[in-house]
C-alpha cells in the first residue's frame, strides 16, 4: 500500500491518501505537543465541524497518525483538529473528500436485435445504462446508413421523445408517415427502408447524460431487412410450452418477432380467471418468451408445510392478449399497421385467449 502526502495542512498537519485505494485517508501530526490528541469531524451544512468521526489514532513519539475507520464519503468535507492537554485546539484544517469521477455512460443495446427485421420496422429501442439528457436534439445525434448506397437516410425519424421513467431507456421510431402506403410524406421521401438490404443504426458519442458526461464511445448496430409484414397477429399459430417443474418457464413461442416491451403489458396470464404475475425474458428472435411465475402458493401435506414463493401450480391456465400487442412493423391482432382506419374491417374472430394446461406431477 503506497501512501502519499496529497497537500500540506499546516507545517505539521497532513492528509495522505492511498494512491492504489483513493477512497483511504490518513492524517499524519509531526511534533504534536505533549498529550495533544488528534480528531476528525465532519462539516454540517453550516461548515463547522461538530459530527466525530471513528477513527483509530497510532501514537508514535511526537507523531500522530489518524485512520478513519469507515471510508470518508464522496463528496463531504472533513475537520481534522489538533487538540493539546488543556483542551484548547491549536490547528484546525479542512479536507474536502473528492467524489470519484462518474462513468461514461454506455449503450447497453438495442432492439429489436433479432438481425434482421421487415422494411416496415416501427420503431427501435435505445437502452442505456444510466438516465440520459432529454431534449429534441438528440434525433440529430442518431444516424440510418444504407449501407448499399453508402449514404445517410434523410429525416427517418419521428422526432417525439418517448422516454423511459427511469431515463435508460429511449423509444425511437421511425416516421409512420413514410411506412403507411398512399401518405404524402411516403410517396414524396419514399420509406426509410427497402427490402433486402443492410443498414447500420449509428449513435454518436456526443449523446449525454443530465450532467453532461457523453458516451464512451459512439455506438453502432447492423441490421438486415426482409419484405415488408403486413399480416395480423395469428395467437391461434403460437406454440405453448407447458413448465416441466414448478421453478422452471412456460414458454410461449410466437412464430414471428413481438415487440417484447408491449409483450410485457399486454401479455398475461390467467388463472381461474384472474391474472397472476410472472417475470419475462425473450429470446434475440424475440419469438421466444418464457415465463417465470411469480405467484406464492400454500401447500401443506405431510412431508411440507407453509408457502412456496415463484412457483407455477397444476391446473387449467390462459394466456390472454389484448389489441396493443405489437409485431416488429406494429401490426397487431385487430389490424396491420398500414390501415386505412376509415374502410377497417377487423377480423370477425381474432384469437385473443388461448388455453392451456400446467400437468405437474404430485
Amino acid at each position: 500500500m503506497t501512501w502519499v502526502a496529497a497537500f500540506l495542512l499546516s507545517l505539521s498537519l497532513v492528509t495522505v491518501v492511498d494512491t492504489k485505494s483513493p477512497g483511504e485517508v490518513k492524517f499524519v501530526v509531526s511534533e504534536a505537543p505533549l498529550g495533544a490528541e488528534l480528531t476528525l469531524h465532519r462539516t454540517t451544512a453550516a461548515g463547522s465541524g461538530n459530527l466525530p468521526v471513528f477513527a483509530s489514532v497510532l501514537y508514535q513519539g511526537d507523531t500522530l497518525t489518524l485512520t478513519p475507520t469507515y471510508s470518508l464519503s464522496p463528496g463531504e468535507t472533513y475537520e481534522a483538529r489538533v487538540t493539546t492537554s488543556d483542551g484548547k485546539i491549536s490547528e484546525r484544517k479542512f479536507y474536502h473528500h473528492p467524489a470519484p469521477e462518474a462513468a461514461a455512460p454506455r449503450v447497453i443495446r438495442v432492439l429489436p436485435d433479432t438481425g434482421k427485421v421487415p422494411a416496415n420496422l416501427l420503431k427501435f429501442y435505445l437502452e442505456f445504462d444510466q438516465p440520459m439528457r432529454e431534449g429534441i436534439e438528440i434525433f440529430d445525434k442518431i444516424h440510418l446508413i444504407d449501407l448499399a448506397t453508402h449514404t445517410e437516410v434523410d429525416s427517418p425519424w419521428r422526432r417525439q421523445e418517448l422516454w423511459s421513467p427511469n431515463g435508460k431507456r429511449l423509444t425511437l421510431w421511425i416516421h409512420p408517415g413514410r411506412i403507411k402506403q398512399g401518405v404524402n410524406l411516403r410517396t414524396e421521401l419514399g420509406p426509410v427502408l427497402f427490402p433486402d438490404r443492410k443498414y447500420e443504426l449509428i449513435l454518436d458519442e456526443t449523446i449525454q447524460t443530465p450532467d453532461g458526461r457523453k458516451l464512451e464511445k459512439s455506438f453502432r448496430h447492423t441490421f438486415e431487412t426482409t419484405a415488408e409484414d403486413r399480416t395480423l397477429l395469428d395467437m391461434s399459430s403460437w406454440e405453448i410450452l407447458a413448465p416441466q417443474t414448478p421453478r422452471s418457464p412456460l414458454v410461449i413461442n410466437t412464430k414471428k418477432a413481438l415487440d417484447p416491451w408491449l409483450a410485457t403489458r399486454h401479455m398475461v396470464i390467467l388463472h381461474h380467471g384472474k391474472e397472476i404475475p410472472t417475470t419475462m425474458t425473450w429470446d434475440l428472435s424475440q419469438t421466444r418468451f418464457e415465463l417465470i411465475s411469480e405467484q406464492s402458493n400454500r401447500v401443506q401435506s405431510a412431508t411440507q408445510q407453509g408457502t412456496i414463493p415463484s412457483s407455477w401450480i397444476s391446473g387449467d391456465y390462459s394466456i390472454r392478449i389484448d389489441e396493443f400487442l405489437e409485431d416488429l412493423a406494429g401490426n397487431t391482432a385487430l389490424r396491420v399497421f398500414d390501415t386505412d382506419l376509415s374502410k377497417d374491417t377487423p377480423p370477425k374472430n381474432p384469437t385473443l385467449e388461448r388455453d392451456f394446461t400446467i400437468p405437474l406431477a404430485p
